[in-house]
């Protein structure tokens, strides 16, 4: 610094001139390191931001999946509990309500999924919510969830289903997981179990 005082001091310039020499000489420095800081943090922010976005994605990532393995494990609750096969092969409409719903109650304990059905194979539909909260398409639907789960043969369809209307008229999207219900003992088809 001293040097370049004095070289400043030899040069033919007026005060006013090495003034202003002197003060950029200071100034330069001093922006180039503030603006170096101001990148340092920049950066710094956007990596903890990029940091901060990557866990909430993984952590919604990790909920989605959570929910899906939930309703996978729904659709086999007919499987591991035997009675709504035994119920839907039945022709009394009271025992098999009430057998559903004891069903639906297991289920659904616990669980955050929205809707169950279950078709017998007549196309009768029953829902694990009241009448108000329950699709309002979904007893035209029969046709389409047993293609589509007997098309299957056992496994699970996924599907989205979005802008479906509930018999309140409130819209919903829903991811919507169906299985065909088989009774394991002869292997026919008994119904099919939609979750919403």
């Amino acid at each position: 610094m001293k040097k370049i005082a004095d070289w400043l001091g030899h040069l033919p310039l007026s005060i006013p001139q090495k003034f202003i020499g002197a003060f950029l000489i200071c100034v330069i420095p001093i922006v180039m390191i503030v603006e170096n800081s101001n990148q340092n943090y920049r950066r710094s922010l956007e990596n903890s931001a990029k940091d901060y976005v990557k866990q909430i994605t993984e952590g919604l990532v990790q909920e989605i999946d959570d929910i899906m393995l939930e309703m996978r494990a729904i659709t086999l609750t007919p499987y591991l509990e035997n009675s709504v096969a035994k119920v839907l092969r039945g022709t009394d409409s009271l025992e098999t309500r009430e057998a559903v719903n004891a069903q639906f109650r297991l289920m659904t304990s616990g669980r955050t999924t929205n809707n169950i059905y279950i078709f017998d194979s007549a196309g009768q539909v029953y829902g694990n919510k009241s009448y108000q909260f329950m699709r309002r398409d979904i007893e035209g639907q029969y046709e389409y969830y047993k293609e589509l789960a007997y098309d299957a043969n056992g496994r699970v369809v996924t599907k989205a289903m979005l802008g479906v209307e509930d018999n309140s008229g409130q819209t919903h999207d829903y991811i919507t997981m169906v299985r065909s219900i088989k009774e394991l003992d002869y292997y026919q088809q008994l119904g099919v179990i939609v979750v919403d």
